[in-house]
């Protein structure tokens, strides 16, 4: 999947949420929506200025977002070496 797919997808998403939610609260969904039910584990994302672009927010909404996705496990980052998917892990019973 290349990186305009993937930003164009977000795009989508973002735009089905509603919109009585906080700009920070709707990407927070709209990624969990993307990488719980449409993109791979392992995935990288474009860069943080390049998704706030598409998305008409500032960098800073996205990257509270992001940080509630890593608190989550739903991401991971490197410094200056990007952002990736993970799977949830599902407890085994």
């Amino acid at each position: 999947m290349d990186r305009k797919e993937v930003v164009h997808q977000l795009v989508q998403l973002y735009a089905l949420q509603p919109e009585r939610l906080s700009k920070q609260v709707r990407i927070e969904q709209a990624l969990r929506q993307a990488i719980t039910q449409q993109w791979p584990a392992g995935l990288r994302l474009p860069s943080h200025r390049q998704l706030a672009d598409a998305l008409g927010v500032a960098r800073q909404t996205l990257a509270l977002a992001i940080h509630t996705l890593l608190e989550e496990a739903l991401l991971k980052t490197a410094h200056g070496q990007g952002t990736w998917t993970c799977r949830p892990v599902t407890p085994s019973l």
